[in-house]
């Protein structure tokens, strides 16, 4: 780019040069930086939606486990049985952010009559409820859930 500003009116709205100068930050400059900043906020958004209460769950069930004094825990059945006991009551909590996901980059490949403007995943999330119905985010979700269920399990 040879530290020229591209042409505004042909970079799509999702992809707009973000300047940094006002910062002091002009190592940082790329047209693709908002989109990283996009990306990471979602999987702060996913992390906190999805895999905090996973833990949570396993540390209320784990954690009110009682072991006796020098035993180890590695080679008993008891990690096994507290995961799924854990897990299964949330491994549908992922779907919701996996859904918004693909709608957003689903959204991007359609025609631009056809699409439905999502500017993020995490716009996708906040809008897909509203304009859909909750039940989209959740429908045909269970391949996801099943695959949550096995990774955390195992």
């Amino acid at each position: 780019m040879n530290g020229q500003k591209p042409d505004q009116s042909t970079i799509s709205s999702s992809e707009k040069y973000f300047d940094l100068k006002d910062f002091g930050l002009n190592s940082l400059k790329s047209k693709y930086f908002a989109l990283h900043l996009n990306r990471v906020a979602f999987g702060l958004v996913t992390a906190a939606g999805d895999t905090a209460p996973k833990l949570a769950a396993w540390q209320y069930v784990y954690g009110g486990t009682w072991s006796p004094q020098d035993y180890s825990d590695a080679n008993s059945f008891k990690p096994l049985v507290c995961a799924m006991i854990a897990i299964t009551p949330t491994c549908y909590t992922g779907v919701p952010f996996e859904m918004a996901r693909r709608a957003y980059y689903a959204d991007k490949t359609w025609p631009v009559e056809l699409r439905k403007g999502y500017t993020s995943p995490t716009n996708a999330l906040l809008r897909i409820p509203f304009e859909e119905g909750p039940y989209y985010l959740i429908k045909g979700g269970f391949p996801i859930a099943a695959s949550a269920w096995i990774f955390w399990v195992c």
